[in-house]
């Protein structure tokens, strides 16, 4: 909905987290229960921001800004690649872009390491 991936997301990877679009009660991360870009793209019936005419909006801002220092990630940027590539292609090439060229293991954006051997990526 926000332009994290949710798939790579070490909480969907362990199972402590079903995704922004689930409801279940019983998922361990609830933090989205209070998320208020989760809620307006609810609300407003998208599938994500770029849906918006309003995008990039103020609600954003926060957590835009915290990804890019944080964890070296353009959220809004994603979710314009998101836009214009369409969610097939756009899943295709984050795969790529964090498929392990050593091992083929899944690269953890957030440590920026391969979650299988290790390795360190930049």
């Amino acid at each position: 909905m926000c332009g994290v991936n949710c798939a790579l997301a070490p909480c969907f990877l362990s199972g402590r987290c079903r995704g922004c679009r689930s409801e279940d009660p019983r998922q361990k991360r609830t933090s989205k229960w209070k998320c208020r870009i989760r809620r307006c793209v609810l609300e407003r019936q998208l599938n994500h921001c770029g849906e918006c005419p309003e995008f990039p909006c103020p609600t954003r801002g926060s957590l835009d800004k915290r990804y890019r220092g944080r964890y070296r990630i353009d959220l809004a940027e994603n979710i314009r690649r998101l836009t214009a590539l369409g969610p097939e292609e756009w899943g295709r090439q984050v795969q790529a872009d964090y498929t392990c060229p050593s091992c083929g293991g899944c690269i953890d954006p957030y440590r920026r390491t391969c979650s299988a051997c290790g390795r360190p990526m930049d």
